[in-house]
């Protein structure tokens, strides 16, 4: 009984993994197309996840780092509720105005 019991809650607990990971690389892909519709050359960017908090509205917080000379790496703030972003803030020489 018991040795279904691990079983059970192993297998849980692989099935819910994938599944939070795949929530985090959608919404930093919503993140970058926002990026994009406010005129950000992203194609120019690599962007690399920091992190994620809050709890009905998620901060995901990403750096774009340049890949071509001349660009300054920036720190980006996308707030996401419901699967849209509603607010992009950014900060560094290379984030001007993305509200």
């Amino acid at each position: 009984m018991l040795k279904k019991t691990i079983v059970a809650a192993a297998v849980l607990i692989a099935s819910v993994g994938p599944a939070a990971a795949a929530s985090t690389s959608e919404q930093l892909a919503l993140c970058v197309s926002a990026l994009e519709q406010r005129g950000v050359s992203t194609g120019d960017y690599r962007a690399r996840f920091k992190g994620v908090r809050g709890g009905g509205t998620k901060q995901l917080a990403i750096r774009m780092e340049p890949r071509v000379d001349g660009k300054e790496p920036m720190d980006v703030v996308c707030s996401i509720r419901r699967g849209e972003v509603v607010a992009v803030a950014g900060r560094g020489p290379g984030a001007v105005a993305l509200n």
